[in-house]
């Protein structure tokens, strides 16, 4: 693991010694794909002929800084269950100094909820007769639980929703990071390392919905701070219960994760739908009070905001009452203002050409 910028920049900048680590026509394939083009009339099932959002080696560098921050968060953690010795980066223990440090270098540094269109990883394509390739935009449908004006059930598409990290050195390229609960499993970061669907995931376009106010400087350290005590707290309750999926589920999915983030930030969140059940918060208010017994390593009050919004994070499942008109305002605040998909559209007031 590099222990400053500079060696992150010369490993970023190496030849990989895997062709199919970064190429973009590895991804996305399953075994499946073969099958497909048999039973499809030439569909495929992944996304041909399309780029990566980033080079190369600013892919490599989204994978380090991940790795970086994921390893001065593990400091916070108590001795029992992080017996080695601090892992410093830049001679700095945490994600917030790092944040700190990175604004007096002049580095610009912006945190945004963000939510878009989930594919799940999945993508379809075919080849026309001029040998040029079709994108399939794929999507999840589901029902919300709440009525239009002519009392039919709204349908949704199921979201993808992170906290986007972006931090940009000045003359280089962004680094792109992503928290929330992966499919995995894990509460942690990871690189913002995707295929270029335009459809779904381009910053630039209206495809990726930023509902709330971007942070920076102390509120983006404040930021850092609550998602390292976030990730805790639930890693070690999926891990102590061996739960399936390292608790995705459970414990919610990336769109609970990031809400929760944004209840404990502002007091309020923009993002529906949220499953995080009363019996598993109780589960995850007895670890934080068992990691802080322990000796974990954070600022009270960020304890408090964790504690806060966690007692007072919406729940979506069952949502009758006054309750409905709220979880109908971030339904629709969490919506992409531009998507191809008539069921986005329904909710964005996006009108057809």
């Amino acid at each position: 693991m590099p222990v400053n910028l500079k060696n992150c920049r010369l490993l970023a900048n190496q030849p990989i010694t895997s062709d199919a680590l970064f190429d973009p026509k590895q991804l996305g394939r399953t075994p499946l794909g073969k099958g497909l083009t048999a039973l499809g009339s030439g569909l495929v099932w992944h996304n041909e002929g399309l780029v990566m959002l980033q080079n190369e080696s600013s892919q490599r560098m989204n994978e380090l800084m991940a790795q970086v921050l994921n390893c001065l968060a593990a400091n916070r953690l108590p001795e029992a269950l992080h017996p080695s010795e601090p892992f410093l980066f830049e001679g700095l223990s945490s994600g917030r100094q790092l944040i700190e440090l990175l604004n007096r270098q002049g580095w610009h540094c912006c945190g945004r909820i963000r939510a878009s269109v989930a594919s799940f990883g999945l993508g379809a394509s075919q080849v026309n007769e001029s040998g040029r390739w079709l994108q399939v935009p794929l999507a999840m449908p589901y029902r919300t639980g709440l009525e239009d004006d002519r009392n039919q059930e709204i349908l949704s598409l199921l979201p993808h929703c992170s906290f986007e990290l972006e931090l940009q050195p000045q003359g280089n390229d962004s680094i792109l990071l992503q928290y929330c609960q992966d499919i995995e499993g894990m509460n942690d970061w990871a690189a913002m390392n995707d295929l270029h669907r335009p459809w779904q995931n381009d910053r630039h376009n209206g495809t990726v919905a930023y509902p709330s106010q971007p942070l920076t400087q102390q509120r983006l350290a404040d930021a850092i701070e609550i998602t390292e005590l976030i990730a805790a707290v639930h890693n070690m309750e999926a891990s102590s219960q061996k739960l399936h999926l390292g608790g995705y589920g459970a414990l919610g999915y990336c769109i609970d994760s990031t809400a929760l983030l944004e209840q404990c930030l502002n007091g309020s969140t923009h993002l529906f739908s949220l499953t995080l059940g009363g019996i598993w918060r109780e589960r995850l208010r007895r670890s934080l009070d068992i990691l802080l017994d322990q000796g974990f390593c954070v600022n009270t009050s960020v304890v408090d905001r964790y504690r806060w919004g966690l007692d007072t994070l919406p729940q979506d499942q069952s949502l009758q009452g006054s309750a409905r008109l709220e979880a109908m305002q971030r339904l629709s605040s969490c919506q992409p203002s531009h998507s191809p998909f008539a069921l986005v559209r329904n909710l964005n007031g996006e009108v057809d050409l």
